[in-house]
């Protein structure tokens, strides 16, 4: 028998059973209810294995959206996809792609660079965005760093003169660097 929003609701932890209980909904959907609280997970077998996936947990997961993500990890497994390794690859390109910002990169660029700087250069740069000049900061803080968006800055550092006199002037002083 399927599981009811209100049954979900009323889902409370038994104290006889400290390490919880399972209501079950359909297809390997089942609520998992501890005194921690309320957990949606699905039960699903890929290369002869038994596993289990996490869905997420109740409220944040409504019983629609944990019916949703099932149905998502069960066409994952139609074409012969582990839904934890995928939820895996997922969470990982995410997070990378976090880190691969205009901002990361610059301040991961400016704590390898500063060091070799004098205290004042150091200071005066970490206040743009770890190094990017102050007209380019606002614009590219948190874009991801991708071929694309790296044209498009480029474009914009060439569209204002006064960047392109900053770096010529800098390069006259310096011996063409």
């Amino acid at each position: 028998m399927a599981l009811t929003d209100t049954a979900v609701k009323n889902a409370k932890p038994d104290p006889a059973r400290p390490s919880g209980y399972k209501k079950a909904d359909a297809d390997g959907l089942f609520l998992l209810v501890k005194p921690s609280g309320k957990y949606w997970r699905m039960d699903y077998r890929f290369a002869d294995k038994r596993n289990t996936l996490a869905l997420g947990g109740y409220p944040a997961v409504s019983l629609k959206e944990a019916r949703k993500r099932r149905d998502d990890a069960r066409a994952l497994l139609a074409k012969d996809l582990d839904p934890s390794a995928q939820k895996r690859i997922d969470k990982a390109t995410v997070k990378t792609a976090a880190a691969n910002t205009f901002e990361a990169i610059a301040r991961e660029l400016h704590a390898i660079k500063a060091p070799s700087w004098s205290p004042l250069y150091a200071l005066r740069h970490d206040g743009a965005v770890g190094g990017l000049p102050r007209p380019i900061a606002p614009r590219c803080r948190g874009r991801a760093l991708h071929e694309e968006s790296c044209l498009s800055i480029s474009r914009g550092l060439r569209a204002r003169p006064f960047l392109r006199i900053l770096h010529c002037s800098k390069s006259k002083h310096t011996g063409g660097s």
